[in-house]
């Protein structure tokens, strides 16, 4: 008996998860990437240079490892720092001994396992050993445990460091002779940051009250107005290395174009303070002039720009709008020879020089970088989208929903 069977074919079609209208969509916070309506990842769409280990915490606060010239990517977004360096001189990750430690009065230091909290507290990539430093005081007054490693200079300074406690007391983090702040700590590993001016070259502290015991690791002092994320030092200075990041397709996709949306989403974890017009976004020309750019300065302002040939055809909001907080939507906007900017949904008014010229050009792409390849600012890239539509008023507004 012969059987005659009827078989079918099944298509899978995978759904379109960027906007309709996308030319380009690169969404780091899961991780996925489209240009020209294909899926493509990141390692083929993105050049990252940094010459150094780095760490960047995820969602659930653990600190994964990133090798040099690894991109910086967790579920929070893609990671962007400037060059940083950690001046304290000890052990501050897996401390073996007490190198670059010191505690007067009656206070009393060791290295302990500590490895469940250190778990706990996601940091177990970076302090692998689990060993902390345990500083107890016992005596009749306050004892000061002092990192090796000064500021070298009066210039503004940051601390930051993980500590807790047996029970919840109150300790301080400062530098000696000049300034501090009293900090609460609890039995759990958190991460304290502190920042003045010394009115000399000081060093970094920790205050141990009378009969408390501090446990505390990732001790670090940079120059600057930020924490930036843990340096590991063993028994010198260290320096991380900035992100160097390219991303060419952004720069041709937009080639030719003669209107569209440009969608730059960041996150800042502190106050926005970069340098002189640190760009979100800059895009060169074939001759190696940056062509577009997505900047903002604390003297300038937000500022979306088209260049040609040297002139400028820009928006330039006044007064000057300078970006403070966490979630940062900028869309810059053009067609048909008019320039405008939006910040989280709302347009921005300024000045701008028209015809706009068709570029053809572009060929390279830096994300929170200058043309030079200059890091300028810190800040978590979410999403960078470039759209091929009338940018109407009401699609701004939509676009700008987090």
């Amino acid at each position: 008996m012969i059987c005659i069977g009827h078989s079918t074919t099944h298509q899978i079609s995978i759904a379109k998860w960027w906007v309709e209208t996308a030319l380009l969509s690169f969404d780091y916070v899961n991780n996925r990437y489209m240009v020209g309506g294909n899926n493509v990842s990141l390692t083929s769409t993105h050049d990252v240079t940094r010459t150094s280990d780095g760490y960047f915490n995820n969602i659930a606060g653990v600190w994964p490892l990133f090798v040099p010239n690894i991109a910086r990517r967790t579920n929070r977004g893609f990671l962007t720092e400037p060059s940083d360096t950690n001046k304290n001189e000890n052990y501050n990750a897996n401390p073996t001994d007490l190198t670059g430690l010191t505690i007067g009065g009656a206070g009393v230091l060791s290295i302990v396992d500590d490895a469940a909290e250190i778990h706990s507290a996601g940091l177990h990539n970076i302090c692998t050993s689990g060993k902390v430093i345990k500083a107890e005081n016992s005596g009749g007054s306050n004892a000061f445990l002092v990192f090796a490693g000064g500021t070298a200079n009066t210039n503004e300074h940051t601390l930051s460091i993980y500590a807790r406690g047996d029970a919840p007391h109150i300790a301080s983090l400062g530098i000696a002779d000049n300034f501090g702040e009293e900090i609460t700590l609890t039995t759990e590993f958190n991460r304290f940051e502190l920042t003045g001016t010394p009115s000399a070259p000081n060093y970094m502290y920790i205050r141990v009250n009378v009969g408390e015991t501090v446990y505390c690791i990732l001790n670090q002092l940079e120059e600057g107005a930020e924490a930036s994320t843990p340096i590991v030092v063993s028994g010198a200075p260290a320096t991380r290395a900035s992100d160097q990041i390219r991303a060419d397709q952004i720069a041709t996709t937009l080639a030719g174009m003669t209107r569209g949306i440009i969608k730059v989403h960041f996150y800042f974890e502190n106050v926005f303070s970069g340098g002189s017009y640190p760009r979100f976004l800059s895009i060169t020309n074939d001759t190696g002039t940056e062509a577009v750019q997505i900047t903002s300065d604390l003297n300038a302002g937000l500022a979306f720009i088209l260049r040609s040939n040297g002139n400028a055809h820009c928006i330039n909001p006044s007064p000057n709008i300078m970006l403070e907080g966490y979630n940062i939507i900028v869309l810059g906007v053009f067609e048909n020879g008019d320039v405008r900017v939006s910040l989280n949904g709302s347009p921005v008014t300024g000045s701008s020089s028209t015809p706009i010229p068709v570029f053809s050009s572009f060929v390279a792409a830096y994300v929170g970088a200058s043309r030079t390849g200059d890091v300028d600012f810190a800040s978590i890239v979410r999403e960078i989208i470039i759209l091929d539509e009338d940018p109407t008023n009401t699609r701004i507004e939509e676009l700008s929903i987090l």
